[in-house]
């Protein structure tokens, strides 16, 4: 997962999560994690096209802008 990066723009900042995926369809995940607005994509919460994806984090790097010097942190 990238964050805040845009192609071309190497000054800018970004966070980066590098780790191992999942898929879930947790029905009580799903209701913690719902909003009134994903009513607009899916026909409720019971909706079965719902997923979420699980990401258990092995490596983050952040970037700032001041300078071209990334930290990472090792979570594995």
């Amino acid at each position: 997962v990238l964050l805040g990066y845009d192609t071309g723009l190497l000054h800018n900042q970004y966070v980066e999560i590098e780790g191992k995926t999942s898929l879930t369809d947790d029905q009580s995940l799903i209701e913690h994690l719902w909003s009134p607005y994903m009513n607009l994509i899916f026909d409720g919460k019971d909706d079965p096209s719902i997923l979420i994806l699980q990401i258990q984090p092995e490596t983050v790097s952040l970037k700032g802008t001041k300078d071209a010097e990334v930290i990472s942190i090792d979570l594995s």
